[in-house]
């Protein structure tokens, strides 16, 4: 019995009796193989078109058995990739429990799906069409172009009739997810009832071409205001605390913060810890307790630089964020977006 697998490098191995060989030469319809360690070995077959090898030259070592389970198992998953539509990991999962139901004792020794990842994708990307290098080589046939600032949405009519439904709806944009030669990954979401389960579910999709995240939630907010001005808008309080400790971090304030006592009412982690408390209390009442923060905080090092960030993103009028947007003081809806992330 043989069979004939790729190498680690794409060529053509033929496994023949346990053991691998690589193609020596071709002449008229006649393969000469020759063992993977020709270096060592001086096991050689030959093969006609259509019919098994036959051994030439014998081996001096054994079958490397482990290799040739390993290069089965790639050429199946590898042959299911292009046959089918399943998810990579759906589909390594489906072949690892065949090999367990044969034969338990050799799964051990097959590679895991990270090891596998990268050899799995390309086998994956081997019929689909390269990738844009611009904006400019985007194009479908349905999009309204107005050959500048192009950016695709994705979403169905039931999708809109599920958002026009709602009463919370989620927002959130990413850079670090989204394909080039598209700069960010925009996404709304909201909660529906999936089997008398509430679930989070996405919306609509938007690449968008050549777009800064500050800069888009300013224009974002500006036009909810304009098209909802009944609405209420909220930013996510999860990642208003994230930016705050990011800023910590920024001054090089973080091993000040990890090394806090907890008792310590004056500590670095105290200052993030009231700061970020801030969005739980009264809006009329903000400014004189920032005050007595920057009073209270005064002696930690780089401190005026925290303030003035703060102040400047959070406090003063005409800031980044007005407080409207990150305080939740009497408000009983989702406080975050953190369902989005997964």
């Amino acid at each position: 019995m043989y069979t004939i697998v790729e190498t680690a490098k794409g060529k053509q191995c033929s496994l023949f009796d346990e053991y691998r060989y690589v193609c020596d030469r071709i002449r008229n319809t006649r393969t000469y193989w020759r063992c993977e360690q020709y270096i060592n070995c001086s096991g050689r077959a030959k093969q006609n078109i259509e019919e098994p090898p036959v051994l030439t030259s014998p081996y001096n070592h054994d079958p490397p058995k482990e290799a040739n389970d390993i290069a089965q198992f790639k050429k199946d998953l590898k042959h299911r990739i292009r046959e089918e539509q399943t998810p990579l990991t759906q589909l390594y999962r489906s072949e690892l429990i065949k090999r367990y139901i044969s034969n338990p004792e050799n799964v051990a020794t097959l590679l895991l799906f990270h090891q596998l990842k990268n050899i799995l994708y390309r086998t994956k990307n081997e019929h689909y069409p390269p990738l844009p290098m611009s904006i400019n080589e985007v194009y479908v046939e349905v999009m309204l172009d107005n050959a500048e600032n192009k950016y695709l949405a994705f979403g169905t009519l039931h999708s809109l009739k599920v958002l026009c439904e709602s009463s919370h709806i989620f927002l959130d944009g990413t850079f670090k997810s989204c394909p080039p030669p598209f700069a960010q990954l925009y996404s709304i979401h909201c909660y529906s009832s999936i089997l008398n389960e509430l679930l989070l579910l996405n919306m609509i999709w938007f690449l968008i071409h050549n777009s800064s995240l500050s800069i888009s939630n300013k224009v974002l907010l500006a036009d909810l205001k304009n098209v909802f001005p009944n609405t209420t808008i909220k930013g996510c309080n999860f990642h208003y605390n994230q930016c705050i400790f990011k800023k910590i971090q920024d001054l090089a304030l973080q091993k000040d913060y990890y090394d806090s006592l907890e008792d310590d009412p004056t500590s670095v982690k105290c200052l993030v810890q009231q700061t970020g408390a801030l969005a739980f209390m009264p809006i009329s009442k903000i400014n004189e307790l920032w005050c007595t923060i920057m009073d209270k905080f005064e002696h930690i090092p780089r401190s005026q630089d925290f303030f003035d960030y703060y102040t400047d993103t959070w406090i003063d009028k005409g800031c980044l964020y007005p407080r409207q947007l990150w305080n939740y003081y009497n408000f009983n809806g989702p406080r975050t977006n953190n369902g989005l992330e997964g």
